[in-house]
């Protein structure tokens, strides 16, 4: 039996695009663990900007899925 785990995947910057940054797959052992790292993540985000999804299965994002990407730049 496997143990279960919690998934935070995060695209780091106001400007990934021009950093050229992909998106980073997190694992944690616990919702609380991710719930932690995400609390920490939003005190941040205010000075650096990111945008990030949690899940509970392991899944990859396109960029172009997350809000702090633009196409248009």
């Amino acid at each position: 039996m496997s143990a279960v785990k919690f998934y935070l995947t995060a695209l780091w910057g106001e400007e990934p695009r021009e950093a050229e940054q992909d998106p980073i797959l997190y694992t944690f052992n616990s919702k609380e663990e991710r719930d932690a790292f995400c609390q920490g993540a939003d005190e941040m985000a205010g000075w650096l900007g990111a945008d990030w999804k949690r899940h509970d299965e392991y899944k990859t994002f396109k960029k172009s899925e997350f809000a702090n990407w633009r196409e248009d730049d």
